[in-house]
């Protein structure tokens, strides 16, 4: 019991005393960037459209068998599946303030003489300039684009093919 008593306490000590050895990091300034490609550049309309890859769940119905008491039946069950989906999402230039990564400020009309199909920018997560770890990273000309506030014209894709038809129960 005593050599309990001991290597308890020991414990407890060890760790109160690594606990104060750790240095409390300050939380990042701002999130990290997220890099997109440009897919389209309307100079008429002021505005660009970004290519996003967004996860959506779909339900999917599928047959399992299931073995209870002995023997094997056929279930059918419904799950959720995680689908990677493209989507286009239009932004207006004059909704967003752009920079470049080393810190030079880019003005509204000649941003749209910079940005091209194709090209690749980081856009901050947070409406803020993101910190300068996250610039380092990239060209010193790379466009970031920081948004006034959220925004996105979703344009939704075509629909997806109907379901095959369902095969009757026997």
């Amino acid at each position: 019991m005593r050599c309990l008593a001991v290597v308890l306490a020991s414990l407890a000590l060890a760790n109160i005393s690594s606990a104060q050895g750790v240095p409390k990091l300050p939380p990042p300034p701002s999130l990290p960037p997220s890099l997109k490609i440009v897919a389209e550049v309307d100079r008429d309309r002021g505005n660009f459209v970004f290519v996003e890859t967004v996860t959506r769940f779909v339900e999917v119905t599928k047959e399992v068998e299931v073995m209870q008491n002995g023997m094997v039946f056929k279930r059918t069950v419904t799950e959720s599946v995680p689908v990677m989906e493209m989507r286009m999402v239009a932004h207006a230039i004059k909704d967003n303030r752009f920079m470049t990564a080393g810190g030079k400020k880019i003005a509204p009309d000649d941003v749209l003489n910079r940005l091209k199909k194709g090209a690749v920018v980081a856009v901050s997560g947070n409406n803020v300039p993101p910190a300068a770890a996250f610039l380092q990273a990239l060209n010193a000309e790379t466009i970031v684009i920081i948004p006034t506030r959220v925004q996105g014209d979703f344009i939704p894709p075509p629909p997806p093919p109907p379901p095959p038809p369902k095969k009757a129960d026997s």
